[in-house]
């Protein structure tokens, strides 16, 4: 997310927003596996709490919420770009019923 952002404001987009979170079929809380991937994905996402699991496995609780939820401030929604780390894809779509009706 950094990266896009940091793409985003290179290409002065003054019309594009990148939302940094965890997304599913229904509101809640994910566990995500603390690696160098989730970092990359997650990278300072309001700094959350972290804890062992087992042998060096690390997870990270964030809050999870719907896109339908997200996306409820705009009026428009040209673009939609997901990245599925913790949830399969037809989960992620499951939370967007309301969005893609209005496409």
């Amino acid at each position: 997310a950094q990266l896009l952002s940091a793409n985003v404001a290179s290409a002065q987009l003054l019309n594009v927003e990148v939302l940094q979170v965890a997304v599913g079929a229904t509101e809640g809380r994910v566990d995500i596996e603390d690696s160098a991937a989730t970092r990359m994905a997650f990278a300072d996402f309001r700094r959350p709490r972290t804890w062992q699991v087992g042998g060096n496995q690390t997870l990270r609780q964030m809050q999870r919420l719907t896109i339908d939820i997200l996306a409820s401030p705009f009026q428009r929604l040209d673009f939609l770009k997901v990245a599925a780390v913790a949830e399969l894809p037809s989960a992620v779509l499951m939370g967007a019923v309301q969005v893609l009706e209005r496409l």
